[in-house]
């Protein structure tokens, strides 16, 4: 299913209850934190505005739709990593919002100056082609519209396009429109910061900005670009372009590489009787340690990723939320049991789920929430929001929920069965998930980073 060029990373659009203390943990945070999207012990302020007394700290990092990510590193130092069009990781210092370093890893680092020139060149000349045979195609079209010779002008031009389109499917270009190249959210494991670029570039740096290996793995098959965000399982850094792949987080070579649709969405990771196991968008699931498929096809979302509790897996779809009981091993035959499915708003879903306390609260595109009994099924209500499309992810921050409009309203809610409405914010648009650590949140907006505090 194709997306409009607004798509932002769950985006996007693609999803650690606290921050990771990397000094004194092994844990890695990245996109949503540990994928819950769970804060609990965060305290952040409920009230904000551009030029109130919460803004802690504003940094202009530019254009790029992946969400910022905390790591405490030894000493006590917090530092936020991010990526931003059209190849860059940004290290940004949390306390004061200096930006301490930015590293691009474009073509010409993953594969050399040679060969990044070589593709700048063919994406320049399938341009220049396809621009010369259209305006000839016009031009006759005009001043003799009955011509022969404008059907072969005609499929020329289609044959252009197709190798064109060809091409950048294994290179995309650096600069491209729609969520662009910085959407995937990077992930920390408290040595390293890792990140996942739409060129199907893959990277590892060192906390303080030191590259240790780029690759250049494949592009990806989905338009206006790549938003699953890399993630740790079983001491593999995972990554979904066209298959999903682990990597060696030390040296970036593959270790095992499996056919499995990607979406947009993030895969999911559920301990399954001790073994770590990947659930993807589109209702695989793979064992994180050696790749083996255990099932395929269980279900099939997009732009949205998995949420799993307790044992409980729940799936949104347009239309349709479904809840699945995890076996209790790998063993086959694996076959996770559908315990139910209900109605949800018909409309696309750019934003994951949360759960808390039962409950799971999850948006659509249009701004209409669905808030539903996780153990029976049961709407407990619905809601249309006001305040627009609804791109971001929500996010439980102490005992409330923050839920991200596009157009910068942010919504703050009680969480419960009633509607309960603390406040809403004004801010710049954006499309990302903010994150929380203490009193502070940490929002990504189209253009700026912002730290909001008490």
């Amino acid at each position: 299913m194709k997306i409009p060029p607004t798509f932002a990373a769950c985006c996007c659009l693609l999803v650690l209850p606290a921050a990771l203390q990397a000094d004194d943990s092994n844990e890695a945070v990245g996109w949503r934190g540990d994928g819950s999207g769970r804060f609990v012990e965060a305290e952040p302020p409920t009230n904000w505005s551009p030029d109130s007394d919460n803004i802690v700290w504003r940094v202009d990092v530019g254009r790029g739709y992946s969400s910022p990510v905390l790591c405490k590193v030894a000493g006590g130092d917090e530092r936020i990593f991010l990526t931003a069009a059209p190849s860059d990781v940004i290290c940004i210092e949390a306390g004061s919002g200096k930006i301490l370093w930015r590293q691009t890893i474009d073509y010409a680092v993953a594969l050399g100056e040679e060969e990044a020139t070589r593709i700048e060149n063919t994406h320049q000349q399938f341009e220049e082609q396809r621009r010369a045979v259209s305006r000839e195609y016009e031009e006759l079209r005009k001043n003799d519209p009955d011509s022969p010779r404008l059907e072969p002008l005609k499929e020329s031009r289609q044959q252009i396009e197709d190798r064109r389109r060809e091409f950048e499917r294994q290179y995309p270009p650096e600069k491209r429109g729609g969520a662009g190249n910085a959407a995937a959210t990077v992930v920390c494991d408290g040595q390293r910061v890792y990140a996942l670029f739409g060129t199907g570039i893959a990277t590892a740096l060192t906390l303080d900005g030191e590259r240790l290996w780029a690759r250049h793995l494949e592009g990806p098959l989905q338009g206006f670009g790549h938003s699953a965000s890399p993630i740790f399982a079983a001491g593999r850094l995972i990554v979904h372009i066209q298959s999903l792949t682990a990597l060696d987080p030390q040296t970036g070579e593959t270790q095992w590489r499996v056919d499995v649709p990607a979406k947009f969405g993030t895969p999911a990771v559920a301990d399954i009787g001790g073994e770590e196991v990947l659930i993807t968008p589109h209702g695989a699931f793979v064992a994180a340690d050696d790749g083996r498929v255990l099932a395929r096809d269980q279900f099939t979302m997009s732009e949205n990723s998995p949420v799993v509790h307790d044992g409980v897996l729940y799936v949104h779809e347009s239309g349709k939320v479904k809840a699945f009981q995890l076996p209790n091993s790998t063993v086959t035959p694996f076959e996770p049991e559908p315990l139910w499915e209900t109605s949800g708003a018909r409309d696309q879903r750019m934003a994951s789920a949360l759960y808390h306390e039962g409950l799971l609260y999850a948006g659509g595109r249009g701004g209409i929430m669905d808030v539903i009994d996780a153990e029976t099924g049961k709407t407990v209500y619905r809601k249309r929001l006001d305040i627009g499309q609804l791109f971001s992810s929500p996010t439980l921050a102490g005992d409330l929920i923050f839920l991200g409009g596009k157009d910068g309203r942010t919504l703050v809610l009680r969480p419960g069965s009633e509607y309960d409405e603390v406040a809403v914010n004004e801010s710049e648009r954006y499309s990302t998930t903010p994150i929380f650590d203490d009193k502070r949140m940490y929002l990504r907006t189209d253009k700026y980073l912002y730290c909001i505090g008490k």
